[in-house]
């Protein structure tokens, strides 16, 4: 088994079990047991349980990242924004998990980093589709919206 497959089954069988039980209630012995590897192997590739929480949690924020930026398309700025949309709660759908840990776990002051990550990495493409909003209005072809101040959008001629 490759290294890259290694890290794989270890991050699939941490997210999980952080999922199922908590972080703190998480053990090394119970990630390597889910993944199939020796104890040894979980610290070879990450050097500690926090070690490898920060990897799990970059390498998924990284694809999340990635879901969004693929799905930011549109014909206006409202639609890719609606796309992006789409696309987080799709990828929170097919990745629940990554969904449970991050609304549990990744507030704890030691994960600080990677929550500037997220915001830099994923919530930049949210950021970039409403200064793309503020830059032009729609595309040519789109339809026009009219702001009305209070957060409602409203279709105009």
């Amino acid at each position: 088994m490759s290294r890259a497959e290694t890290r794989s089954k270890v991050f699939a069988a941490a997210i999980d079990l952080i999922a199922e039980q908590g972080y703190t209630a998480t053990t090394v012995d119970a990630i390597a047991e889910r993944a199939g590897v020796a104890k040894g192997t979980v610290f070879y590739n990450f050097g500690s349980k926090e070690a490898l929480f920060t990897a799990l949690l970059e390498h998924s924020i990284e694809r999340l990242a990635q879901a969004l930026r693929e799905a930011a398309v549109g014909e206006s700025a409202l639609a890719a924004l609606d796309a992006t949309v789409l696309g987080q709660l799709t990828f929170f759908e097919e990745y629940g998990a990554f969904a449970r840990v991050l609304l549990a776990e990744m507030w704890r002051t030691a994960w600080q980093e990677a929550v500037a990550k997220l915001r830099a990495e994923a919530l930049g493409v949210y950021a970039a589709r409403a200064a793309q909003g503020r830059g032009g209005g729609p595309r040519a072809g789109g339809p026009r919206h009219r702001h009305r101040g209070d957060g409602d959008l409203r279709h105009g001629g």
